[in-house]
């Protein structure tokens, strides 16, 4: 039986609890100018990337960095649900990355889904 993945947007709370959905988060930075090196090496010196990857429930932490502009950085996240993500919030490691977005971080935009499997 193949297993098939989407994704879906604006669903409500009772619904995801009940399904204990996985939860995707796109989270896109919008850099002060000159410092997107600067601030993924933060992150890497920090132990924030590593730290959120051992976090029970993350499935998926990647950081990626647009070929077409210099001033961005993509935070993929995948957890196995929404309870696991917020008590991502509250580390301290999100603590540090919350002290450095006030130093770099013009703009934070984030999208969150949740992803259901077809049975």
């Amino acid at each position: 039986m193949t297993n098939k993945l989407f994704y879906m947007e604006n669903v409500n709370e009772e619904y995801i609890e009940e399904r204990n959905c996985y939860i995707y988060a796109d989270v896109k930075y919008t850099i002060r100018s000159g410092k997107r090196d600067e601030f993924v090496k933060k992150l890497l010196e920090e132990q924030i990337i590593t730290s959120s990857r051992c976090e029970p429930g993350n499935i998926k932490y990647e950081v990626s960095v647009p070929v077409d502009s210099v001033d961005e950085i993509c935070i993929s996240e995948l957890w196995t649900n929404k309870t696991e993500q917020k008590r991502h919030a509250q580390t301290a490691h999100y603590e540090k990355l919350a002290e450095l977005k006030k130093i770099y971080v013009e703009e934070v935009k984030i999208q969150s889904y949740q992803v259901m499997s077809e049975k």
